[in-house]
């Protein structure tokens, strides 16, 4: 925020005034903040990827895919976008009946493709990507052997970055002592960015480890 003569702060846009109370947890004000600000600037996408994450964060998985599919729709060029989309269509799958979410599995894997795409260097994106190959099986497109060709280009992009996706991979398939060791080898190679190291602490903390 700027400082006003006397010292006073001004006061910042609604976006980041949603930032603030969304960081706080406080999700239904974050959306009362958003709902209100795209009713005059509906162009900005960022409004739209935080008023999907705040429906996220409540579980209101087709608000959420709306909102993304906005923001992807007002910039189709942004990887984050793209992978925000994948995450809320993810969140939907899981929680839909057995025909719908085969063909939201199918939307979520096509997004996190596309944001991978779309810029290599978003690493949340190739992890969404990676974790969902591991997981998801082939009839929704998913597919360990798919993940791995991932993992190594990956990992020579970023050591710790390809260490976690394989440790991610090894406790999707439950065998947790080669996770433990993928995941320290991450921390060994020195993750660039705190939530990694965030990510690998809370796997741990759920391990009792």
């Amino acid at each position: 925020m700027l400082l006003l003569p006397g010292g006073t702060r001004a006061q910042g846009s609604p976006l980041e005034k949603a930032r603030v109370v969304f960081e706080k947890g406080e999700y239904p004000q974050a959306i009362d903040i958003l709902k209100g600000a795209a009713a005059s600037g509906p162009d900005n996408g960022d409004l739209y990827v935080l008023l999907a994450r705040s429906y996220l964060e409540l579980n209101q998985y087709e608000a959420a895919v709306n909102s993304a599919e906005k923001a992807v729709a007002i910039d189709p060029k942004n990887s984050e976008y793209h992978r925000w989309l994948g995450e809320a269509y993810g969140a939907k799958a899981d929680h839909a009946s057995m025909l719908s979410a085969y063909s939201l599995a199918r939307k979520t894997q096509k997004e996190f493709a596309a944001a991978v795409d779309l810029d290599a260097h978003n690493f949340d994106a190739q992890q969404d990507l990676i974790e969902y190959d591991c997981t998801a099986p082939g009839m929704v497109g998913g597919g360990e052997e798919k993940a791995q060709p991932l993992i190594e280009k990956l990992t020579g992009m970023d050591a710790a970055e390809g260490h976690y996706a394989t440790g991610i991979c090894r406790a999707q398939k439950k065998n947790y002592e080669a996770a433990d060791v993928e995941f320290a080898k991450a921390l060994e190679s020195k993750p660039k960015t705190a939530k990694r190291v965030y990510d690998i602490g809370d796997y741990y903390l759920q391990r009792k480890n």
